[in-house]
């Protein structure tokens, strides 16, 4: 069974928040807290999902 858009958007959505995630875990010291709350803040993540979402949905809705 294929798997559908949305399954698709929250597999990437993981992947680039697992990549950030080690990203920032070879930073130092204050530069950690800001990075983080840029890029795996609820709202970085929210905005992530959204703009991944409406990626796969285009793709595979094409107008």
């Amino acid at each position: 069974m294929s798997k559908a858009w949305d399954e698709i958007a929250s597999e990437i959505v993981q992947e680039v928040v697992k990549a950030r995630g080690q990203a920032i875990s070879g930073a130092n010291g204050q530069a950690v807290e800001i990075l983080m709350k840029k890029y795996l803040s609820d709202e970085a993540i929210t905005q992530l999902l959204k703009t991944v979402a409406k990626a796969m949905e285009e793709a595979y809705n094409p107008q």
